[in-house]
This record gives C-alpha cells, structure tokens and sequence, in this order.
C-alpha cells in the first residue's frame, strides 16, 4: 500500500541518517544495490578488509537501533 511504501521509505532515510559517515552511507547504499565488497572496494580506493569493517559496523549501528 502507499502507507506502507511511505513508512518503509522514511525508516530507509532514518536507517542511513543514523550511520552519520558518508563512506557507511555509500556502502549501505552500494551494498543494498548488489555491489560486491571487492567492487565497492574499488569505488572508495580502499582494500576489500576495509569494507567488510564497514559492512559489520552498519550491521551494529542498524542492530542497535532496531532493538530500540
């Protein structure tokens, strides 16, 4: 429904404000997209051990808040 599409939208834009850093943002972003981590290495000029870094820290900011 539209309501739904409406409130799944605003908790996406709430999910991504809560990760604050613009390199978290843009991995959670490329990651939703299907980007693999050696791909998106690739984009942000880093090794692929720094994205799945990344990757586990979204997964705790998006825990956290979710258990609120």
């Amino acid at each position: 429904t539209p309501e739904f599409a409406a409130q799944a939208a605003e908790e996406f834009r709430r999910l991504l404000g809560l990760l604050g850093d613009e390199s978290l943002r843009n991995v959670a972003l490329w990651k939703m997209e299907g980007y693999t981590n050696k791909q998106i290495a690739g984009r942000l000029g880093c090794i692929e051990q720094t994205v799945e870094r990344k990757v586990r820290s979204i997964r705790q900011i998006w825990t956290g808040a979710l258990s609120l």
